[in-house]
């Protein structure tokens, strides 16, 4: 009896222990599979983590070559785009301080160079570029027929020369605008308003005159123009005293017809009937005996033409 209890006991006790490290068992492999899932859990946290910083990556890689890009060809913009990025942080404080945004700041300091390379642009292109000749004064010149000559006013002569009066002397050197000098073949070179007071005298002396005689009343001019027995310019040459009566009498300022005009112009293309004169009058009224005694050249019309 005493014996069959104790193998009860034991088997019973086995059956006990067995069943403990049955459920050891169990909770150890449940614990493994537990951490191997944790683990597993981890292993794909950390995998999208590297995914998402390797694409991250790859973004900032592909912004760069492409800001790389745009930098080649186009620094001044690369630069700007800088700027604006690395203020952005601060742009509150920037605001606090000027007033204005960091993008304000800089669109309006980009707007205000454009505007200042325009405006110096309109500047220059605006301002016209005159040359600059010089004229010797000569006995009898004043400010005022200097002026009309080279188509200019008193105040800019006295401006460029550094005048503080209108006083001139012979022989001194002014600086004068030349835009308007033009060479002509005939080897003179004269302002617009020169080649008008020659059509002028032309047309106060012959405008009754066949054309070949107003062409040589023009090359009458230009022939004391360019002799040195007259003066040198066109002003002295026709306002020396008598030489010209249209002067006196005041018809030299009355407009020039058409035919005048190019009358001038071809006197100073180089065609001179005179072959050279110097003077001419109409020797049916003149009682100028210094006249008649010059060395008759051609007669055209009412007018002798002589040396």
């Amino acid at each position: 009896m005493y014996r069959a209890s104790r193998i009860r006991f034991h088997i019973i006790t086995f059956i006990l222990i067995l069943f403990l490290v049955n459920f050891n068992v169990y909770i150890f492999l449940d614990a493994a599979d537990k951490l191997q899932i944790q683990l597993l859990s981890a292993t794909a946290e950390s995998t999208e983590v590297e995914v998402a910083q390797f694409d991250s990556m790859s973004q900032e890689l592909n912004a760069a070559e492409q800001l790389t890009a745009e930098q080649l060809s186009n620094p001044a913009d690369h630069q700007s785009g800088i700027l604006m990025e690395a203020e952005t942080g601060s742009d509150s404080g920037i605001n606090l301080e000027f007033g204005a945004s960091v993008d304000e700041i800089i669109v309006n300091d980009l707007h205000d160079s454009m505007s200042e390379i325009m405006e110096e642009n309109v500047k220059h292109s605006s301002e016209p570029q005159l040359s600059m000749g010089t004229y010797r004064v000569c006995k009898g010149d004043s400010l005022y027929w200097i002026a009309k000559r080279y188509d200019t006013t008193i105040h800019r002569l006295k401006e460029l020369n550094n005048l503080t009066t209108e006083i001139i002397h012979a022989d001194q050197v002014l600086i004068v605008p030349a835009d308007t000098l033009k060479e002509y073949p005939v080897g003179v070179s004269l302002t617009d308003k020169e080649v008008k007071w020659i059509a002028q005298m032309i047309h106060a002396e012959a405008r009754g005159e066949p054309y070949i005689g107003q062409v040589a009343v023009g090359a009458v001019i230009i022939n004391r123009l360019k002799s040195r027995k007259f003066p040198n310019t066109v002003y002295e040459v026709l306002f020396q005293e008598n030489a010209f009566q249209p002067i006196r009498n005041g018809t030299f300022f009355t407009t020039a017809s058409d035919q005048a005009y190019r009358a001038a112009l071809e006197a100073l293309n180089g065609n001179d009937p005179t072959n050279g004169a110097l003077y001419f009058f109409n020797p049916k009224i003149s009682n100028n005996k210094f006249m008649h005694t010059r060395t008759t050249s051609i007669t055209i019309g009412q007018h002798r033409f002589a040396y």
